[in-house]
């Protein structure tokens, strides 16, 4: 039997055994190539944890959190979109006269103390040039110790607002009664408005008053 009909004869058997066998030696490769499924998931488990990276996920998602929360905010007076605002907590009396479309013409920037912070039912007036505002809002300074004495005519309470010279439970709930039904006092004047504050009962109350 020569060469040519020994391969014709068995050449079926041969290339199958070819097949078998370089799958045998590629599965062999792979099986000591790669590393246990259990020896990766052990390694894991080894590893140290690290802590400041969870602490830093943390407080970035703390902060993401704090940086959400919105405030509202009423801008009255000399600017050009008069309304109430929606912002992120921590922003400045200068964001919100921005979003009102800025100050008019006839706006008194003088009075505006742009740097003070806002807070939530904030009012903010922005009062017109030759326009007297006692303690108008936007100039307020929470921090200073006069003005927190005073008594705030938007936010006052019924005992708060007896605490003031002259004034018992009738007309402190009158104070209170006038803002539910007509909104917010612009100023300090305004209370000229509620019945029975006359304009030297409100000149007497003055400086112990803020809006």
């Amino acid at each position: 039997m020569d060469f040519e009909e020994f391969w014709l004869t068995r050449k079926r058997w041969i290339i199958g055994g070819v097949v078998i066998i370089s799958l045998m030696v590629l599965c062999l490769l792979l099986i000591f190539h790669l590393p246990p499924k259990h020896e990766a998931e052990d390694n894991d488990f080894l590893r140290p944890v690290d802590n400041s990276s969870a602490n830093k996920q943390n407080k970035e998602v703390s902060k993401t959190s704090h940086s959400s929360s919105k405030i509202y905010v009423d801008v009255k007076g000399a600017v050009n979109r008069p309304g109430m605002y929606c912002l992120p907590d921590g922003k400045r009396v200068d964001d919100v006269v921005k979003m009102a479309g800025g100050l008019t013409d006839q706006a008194d920037a003088k009075q505006v103390n742009y740097a003070l912070k806002l807070v939530d039912q904030m009012m903010v007036y922005v009062p017109q040039i030759g326009e007297a505002v006692a303690n108008n809002v936007s100039t307020t300074n929470s921090s200073n110790p006069k003005m927190e004495k005073k008594i705030n005519l938007n936010t006052a309470t019924l005992e708060e607002l007896q605490t003031l010279t002259g004034i018992g439970v009738k007309k402190a709930q009158k104070i209170i009664d006038y803002r539910e039904a007509n909104g917010l006092f612009v100023k300090v004047d305004d209370l000229q408005n509620v019945s029975g504050f006359g304009a030297k009962t409100v000149e007497k109350l003055k400086d112990n008053l803020t809006v």
